[in-house]
């Protein structure tokens, strides 16, 4: 029998745990929909069937129809029995009442609706022409600055996702996927225009522009060819390499979205470093070494010994030698020595019989500022620097613009080194 516009009695049952919800409706299909649309929204009144739903996922949620029922009056008693009979009030099930009471549907009398519209007039309904003070949203606003996202709730926030139909398989689809594959053809003949599209499929032009921009329905190419595992795709790290590395050859971002079939929005993230920010790709140019000249030789190569430097040559060199290259008159001679950690060379110079010139430079003054150096667990390295008796302007801080701790400190002849901890987060997978 045929529930679309059929009054009765139904049940949602979750077929792993065997817990059910009953209610009735005047229309059944309708009612459906709204509960699923709530689920999916996280918006369903019912905490015990959203959590459920979050829990288990859409498809080990069954709505089945237990009775159909002609006389809509008779609805709140059956719907009762059914209750009673199944027994599926909390805890054994997911209905909160143990009384029926569901009007959805129901037309109320002149006299409820009198009263209802009494209760909300004036100061009688309890939400009525109350404002937040902007006292209450600054508290607010400082409250919730500056707060993460937790690791456990990551991952029940992608466990969820998991559950979430797409494409002409989510029940809100005005779409099918040969609709999509006839898109895709018009736009690659430049056919026609997408609010010309918009208009043909009833649907809106923001719809079309994600469906041309790879941001909606990415497992059909523009070809017409389907592959339903790009729906759940997840950048590797040599996509991202080659992503990166097309990005330096000028590649536009179109194109290279369609070569990996994921959207521009993406490609334009990773180009500015809001996603894999870790991997990094060498140009034809990159930075050779650091220099830093120095009055206290053992003082600076013991300092950055500490971050896993090791000295690996040492040169000496006389005036004569580098006085047309660096125009120096007063020293006698140059001594330099580089130190490496395995990716990054420091070359610390020292010229004899030169100057002693203090360095007196804060971190906003014009010029070269300071050397940064990402730390795994900077909280840890930090107290092994005060132990080493190393000077900091302040202790590790999370940051306010970037998903970061930090702080600075300064080497022993005043330079200032930036200590950096990324955190973890989400963003590495796509």
């Amino acid at each position: 029998m045929d529930n679309i516009i059929k009054s009765g009695i139904y049940k949602i049952l979750n077929i792993v745990n065997g817990k059910q919800y009953v209610g009735s409706a005047v229309n059944l299909e309708k009612r459906k929909k709204e509960h699923f649309y709530a689920l999916k929204k996280q918006k369903h009144i019912n905490t015990y069937l959203q959590r459920s739903f979050d829990k288990y996922g859409e498809d080990n949620l069954k709505f089945e129809v237990i009775e159909y029922i002609e006389d809509k009056n008779n609805l709140i008693e059956k719907e009762q029995y059914w209750m009673d009979k199944l027994n599926c009030v909390s805890p054994n099930g997911y209905n909160i009442c143990p009384t029926a009471g569901n009007t959805l549907g129901v037309k109320c009398t002149e006299e409820t609706k009198s009263k209802i519209k009494e209760s909300s007039k004036g100061g009688n309904h309890p939400s009525l022409n109350k404002h937040m003070t902007q006292e209450i949203k600054q508290k607010l606003s400082k409250i919730n600055k500056g707060k993460k996202v937790s690791e456990d709730t990551k991952e029940k926030l992608k466990e969820k996702n998991k559950h979430v139909k797409s494409g002409e398989n989510n029940w809100c689809s005005k779409l099918t996927d040969n609709d999509v594959i006839e898109i895709k053809r018009i736009f690659k003949n430049k056919e026609m225009n997408c609010a010309d599209i918009a208009k043909k499929y009833n649907i809106g032009k923001t719809a079309i522009y994600d469906i041309k921009n790879n941001k909606t329905w990415k497992y059909i190419d523009e070809n017409g060819n389907i592959d339903y595992n790009i729906k759940n795709k997840t950048l590797t790290k040599d996509n991202v390499i080659e992503i990166k590395k097309m990005l330096n050859e000028n590649i536009s971002n179109n194109e290279i979205a369609k070569n990996f079939n994921i959207s521009n929005t993406t490609i334009s993230d990773i180009d500015t470093g809001k996603y894999w920010k870790n991997i990094i790709v060498n140009n034809e140019y990159k930075i050779r070494h650091i220099g830093i000249v120095t009055k206290n030789l053992q003082k600076i190569i013991n300092f950055y010994k500490l971050f896993g430097f090791k000295v690996y040559t040492y040169k000496e060199y006389n005036k004569d030698s580098l006085r047309n290259i660096i125009g120096i008159n007063e020293s006698d001679r140059i001594e330099t020595y580089k130190l490496f950690d395995g990716s990054t060379i420091i070359e610390v110079l020292y010229y004899s019989n030169y100057s002693d010139k203090k360095i007196n430079k804060n971190l906003w003054d014009l010029g070269y500022s300071h050397i940064a150096f990402t730390i795994d667990n900077l909280d840890e390295f930090y107290n092994k620097l005060i132990d080493n008796g190393v000077e900091f302007i302040s202790a590790p801080q999370l940051s306010s613009f970037d998903n970061v701790k930090l702080c600075f400190c300064k080497d022993p002849d005043g330079n200032f080194i930036e200590l950096v901890q990324d955190l973890p987060a989400l963003e590495e997978q796509i």
